[in-house]
């Protein structure tokens, strides 16, 4: 949404994530990665995340998303699953 900088992240076909991980959102501001939450996906590897907001991250660059584990990380640590620029 470009008027109020709300996100959407959909998730379809993945993977579950391997035990003891979690996918976890990122954007990626000023070269640093702020991140955005962790998420599990459905039994058809589907999953929905909102960002209510862009706008609190800051002038956002690059999308990601990363296996880490349980409980998330302080920086990307996994393996990069998706890479996307901001529009």
């Amino acid at each position: 949404d470009t008027v109020e900088n709300d996100a959407l992240l959909y998730c379809l076909d993945l993977p579950k994530a391997p035990p003891g991980k979690i996918y976890q959102w990122w954007v990626i501001v000023d070269g640093v990665p702020k991140s955005v939450g962790t998420f599990h996906v459905d039994s058809e590897g589907d999953s929905v995340i909102m960002i209510d907001s862009l706008k609190k991250f800051g002038n956002v660059e690059k999308f990601l998303v990363t296996i880490e584990p349980d409980g998330g990380a302080q920086k990307p640590s996994g393996s990069e699953l998706l890479r996307g620029h901001s529009i």
